[in-house]
């Protein structure tokens, strides 16, 4: 913490417990590391790209294997990411060729036709292999009340 405050220790509140010591310490070691990657050089940052990065053949480029072998992948690899940037200038330019007109119009119509509509029965009971009394309840209830066909027994 002393890098951010000069030469004076950081500042403390009285009755610090020692899990605040502890977060302290964390802070500053975040710190220094964080303070650490700013001031990498050029080479720390592209060895850490190339051991971190998913992009295939990159650390056979990098690796202590015979220069043959490294100049073969580099071949690869440039050769690889031209071919990519090749194809992404194409379809850029494919799309960018066509251009795209749109035309909206709109019309009002006084009398339309009403569209076919289908109602699907959505109920898994069969009326054909329902038992005939039943049904026959069923429709009392619906003619007397007792039933409302759209919210079930009153």
């Amino acid at each position: 913490m002393t890098e951010l405050y000069g030469n004076n220790p950081a500042p403390t509140i009285a009755g610090d417990s020692d899990v605040d010591n502890n977060c302290t310490a964390a802070k500053s070691a975040t710190v220094t590391a964080a303070t650490r990657r700013k001031h990498r050089t050029a080479k720390e940052r592209i060895d850490d790209f190339i051991h971190s990065t998913s992009m295939r053949g990159v650390q056979h480029v990098m690796s202590h294997r015979p220069v043959w072998r490294r100049m073969i992948w580099s071949i690869l690899v440039i050769g690889s990411a031209a071919w990519a940037v090749h194809n992404v200038y194409q379809i850029v330019s494919e799309y960018s060729s066509h251009p795209v007109q749109t035309t909206v119009s709109s019309e009002y119509h006084s009398k339309m036709n009403f569209p076919a509509v289908t109602v699907c029965n959505l109920n898994r009971i069969r009326l054909s292999k329902t038992p005939q009394s039943l049904v026959e309840s069923l429709q009392w209830m619906i003619m007397v009340g007792k039933v409302d066909v759209g919210h079930g027994l009153v």
